[in-house]
């Protein structure tokens, strides 16, 4: 038969002084093993949510390249008429190889928009009123997606005064 002996005062101590010493480690570990998880959960929320942002807020190349917006005044959120550039064949869409130009672009626009102030509604829309809306020197920006818009300039400030003013880019900027 086996006879076990309490541990000695000596034993006790030197167990005492592995576990005073053994938990406080244990603790920090766990501290920093927490502290690293919960930043790197947090660095990749942040920086999905800011690639999520930019996804959103940019319009794709496409919509870059082939359309633009037509106001009738200065305030963005106001209604406006949203156009699509016609390539070489007629069709809208693809166009950017006709107007890869950033200036090209906006001229049409300008120029598309300037016809659209003006027109008048046809005998089948069945009124008599003429839809002409006078837009003062239409002036082009960037929205901040990226594409173009032409707006009302009752100042005729130059393009990058007048975007500037309204949190908008110049073309070219």
């Amino acid at each position: 038969m086996t006879t076990f002996l309490p541990p000695s005062d000596a034993d006790v101590a030197r167990m005492r002084e592995r576990l005073m010493a053994a938990v406080p480690l244990q603790r920090r570990r766990r501290r920093r093993v927490s502290l690293t998880i919960g930043l790197s959960i947090a660095v990749l929320v942040a920086g999905a949510t800011t690639a999520g942002t930019v996804a959103v807020q940019l319009a794709s190349a496409q919509a870059r390249n082939s359309s633009f917006d037509c106001y009738t005044s200065t305030d963005l959120d106001a209604p406006h008429g949203t156009t699509m550039f016609q390539n070489a064949a007629g069709s809208p869409g693809d166009s950017t190889a006709d107007l890869a130009d950033i200036d090209a672009r906006v001229k049409l626009a300008v120029a598309t928009c300037e016809a659209g102030y003006r027109a008048v509604p046809t005998k089948s829309d069945g009124s008599t009123t003429p839809a002409a809306v006078h837009v003062p020197d239409p002036t082009a920006c960037l929205l901040a997606d990226g594409r173009i818009a032409v707006l009302p300039n009752k100042n005729s400030l130059g393009a990058p005064r007048f975007c500037d003013a309204l949190g908008l880019a110049a073309p070219g900027d």
